[in-house]
Formats: structure tokens, sequence, C-alpha cells
């Protein structure tokens, strides 16, 4: 089952925000919705404002689920906009275990939005183009948050978390907070690296199915060819 059809849906209202955000567009329901922005491209955006999915035709985890998790609070559904912090590995992305060996650590912490209702967790993000090689299934920590005040919240959660991470774990005793943030950046690097290289492959791939299903027959110089190659 899609996931999406395990959160409780509900009719759109005319009147509120952000469901007079979706009706123009022919959304009726909740659901519908979240399947909207979920297909909507993934990118980052100017600021976190959720505003700024609709202006920008694009956004992160961040943002698509606060736009979501508003838009649940306008209905009265028990869904929220959490931020969870996972120990990234290779598995997830490509590259990653040279950053821990460059700092002399286990792993990087690093934070990820989805939504929760429950126990389900739902991530609008899977499978989108996002730098990642999986989906991110298990999280260090968890913790619900305003999608008002999204960059202050997460901010203080990754400070604290870290702080404890260092008192707590002997493997992290040598590290400092800043060594750690600086392992993240390279990580969320890597993961826009990774985007940008999955995407050209995408768009490569659209083209050569295009020269497939096209009638056109090159010439024996091969001259359209070349000037790709």
């Amino acid at each position: 089952m899609d996931p999406i059809e395990s959160l409780p849906n509900k009719t759109l209202l005319i009147g509120p925000l952000f469901c007079e955000r979706f009706i123009p567009l022919g959304i009726s329901s909740f659901h519908e919705a979240c399947n909207y922005v979920k297909n909507m491209p993934y990118g980052e955006n100017s600021t976190d404002l959720p505003e700024k999915l609709f202006a920008e035709n694009q956004g992160t985890c961040i943002t698509k689920h606060a736009v979501i998790a508003l838009l649940a609070q306008e209905l009265g559904l028990e869904v929220y906009h959490t931020y969870g912090l996972y120990a990234i590995t290779e598995e997830i992305v490509t590259g990653v275990d040279e950053v821990f060996e460059k700092y002399s650590i286990p792993y990087a912490v690093l934070g990820h939005c989805f939504l929760s209702c429950g126990i389900l967790r739902v991530d609008l993000t899977a499978n989108n183009l996002n730098g990642k090689n999986t989906p991110i299934n298990s999280f260090l920590y968890t913790q619900k948050i305003d999608p008002q005040n999204i960059s202050e919240d997460k901010d203080k959660i990754y400070n604290n978390y870290l702080e404890h991470l260092i008192q707590s774990d002997p493997r992290f005793r040598n590290t400092n907070k800043a060594t750690l943030i600086w392992a993240r950046e390279e990580c969320y690097g890597l993961m826009y690296k990774n985007r940008i290289s999955l995407a050209a492959r995408k768009s490569a791939g659209e083209t050569d199915n295009c020269k497939k299903n096209s009638s056109f027959t090159p010439t024996p110089t091969g001259s359209v060819y070349d000037e790709e190659n």
C-alpha cells in the first residue's frame, strides 16, 4: 500500500490558506495534495518558508512536509511535520566513507524531515531525485517541529543532539561540535553532487530514448553524434 493511503483523509475546505493553494489546482482531498507535493520537483528553496514550495515550484523535505503539515492543521488531521536525525552511511549516500575517514569519526549526523501520524512515518521525498541511494528507515532521534518555525527548531534540536553525542559516545569524545558540522556539510555536498549526476543521467537517458524513437537517420560521418561525444 502507498504510505499516503495510510494517512487520514479529508476533503479540502474553502477558505483556509493552504486549502486555497491546492483547490485551484483541481485537488480536492488531503491525499491528493500529498501526492501532488510528492511529485513536485525536488530542489532547494531560497528560504525554509512553506510558501516557497509554490512560489518556486520545487521543494526539499523541509518545505514539502511543512506545507502538508499546515494543510493537515487546517483540516484538523493529526499529521505532523517531524524532524529526524540519522547516521548517514555509504549505503544511503555514495562517498561519505571518505568524509568519515577525513575527520576520524564513525559516522556523521544529518537531519531529515517527514510526516508523522502516530507511529506511521511518511516521506514525500522518497524516490525523488534527492541524491540518496535509499530512503532513510532508521533515526537516532525524532521530534515534531513547528512548520512555521522550521529553521530555529531544527537547529536547536541538531545542536543539542551533537552535544549529547559527544558527551555520551566514547567514539566522539575527542571530536568537537564544529568538526561534526563540517562533516555534515560535506555529506550534504556529496548528496547534492549525486543528485546532479543522477539528474544528468536521467536527462541523457530521455535524450537517448528520443533518438531511438526518432525517424532521423544519421549521415555516414555521424557528425550529429560526434558533437555530443
